[in-house]
């Protein structure tokens, strides 16, 4: 799991270490069908997604 998720999450028990190799940037994306851009609950649950991803960011 990305390492800034890994730390907000830690805990006892839970061990947090370096990898044995360079991975580079993760790049995460939400992709969806056209059809669903007017769906109100799909919305709903991108605008979550989004401030999510902002709010891990911060």
């Amino acid at each position: 799991m990305p390492e800034r998720i890994a730390r907000t999450h830690s805990g006892p028990g839970i061990s947090i270490v370096e990898l044995p190799v360079e991975l580079g940037y993760l790049v995460e994306s939400l992709w969806w069908h056209p059809m669903h851009e007017r769906d109100p609950a799909h919305a709903w649950l991108r605008r979550l997604a989004a401030e999510a991803g902002r709010a891990l960011d911060r």
